[in-house]
């Protein structure tokens, strides 16, 4: 075989094996995260996201554990429906006010002041969110009988315990 052909099907193979490679990362990378970090997700606040995922995982929990009867098994759906809803709506809002942040960056003359404005409105909404959080907690405590806080007790010091997601990577 001739030298020249040699080289060009190692040339080949090592080409396939490098997109292999890359390709295998990106599947880590995706099982591990859940998903691709896109130009339509980069806006939300990535603790936030796993709050709201966290959150969602606890309620399952929550919902399992305490073996609710139907009368509170329906107030529960009710309060969890009620309080998904609003975070959602936050979300959205501090979505949208982190696009006008960027918007902000286009302009010719970019506004500070308009800047800081929308970064209180986002801690604003943050701090909304982590409130209803908190109510939506104490209405399933009052729904809760003697043996079940008992359950319910257990499981919140289990979510104390939880350590602190892992930061984003670098943009």
């Amino acid at each position: 075989m001739d030298i020249f052909k040699q080289n060009k099907i190692l040339i080949f193979l090592v080409v396939i094996l490098v997109l292999l490679n890359i390709l295998s990362l990106i599947g880590i990378w995706v099982l591990k995260t859940g998903k691709l970090l896109t130009h339509n997700n980069i806006f939300y606040l990535p603790q936030t996201e796993y709050l709201l995922q966290s959150k969602s995982e606890i309620l399952d929990k929550l919902d399992s554990e305490l073996e609710f009867n139907i009368e509170q098994t329906e107030k529960f759906h009710k309060i969890r429906n009620k309080y998904h809803q609003e975070i959602k709506e936050r979300m959205k809002k501090i979505h949208n006010i982190k696009k006008k942040i960027l918007t902000e960056i286009l302009s010719k003359e970019p506004e500070i002041t308009n800047v800081q404005q929308n970064i209180n409105d986002i801690g604003n909404f943050q701090a909304e969110m982590e409130l209803n959080i908190f109510l939506q907690y104490k209405e399933i405590k009052s729904l809760c009988n003697n043996e079940q806080l008992i359950k319910f007790e257990k499981i919140i010091e289990k979510i104390l315990n939880i350590p602190e997601p892992d930061p984003p990577p670098p943009h």
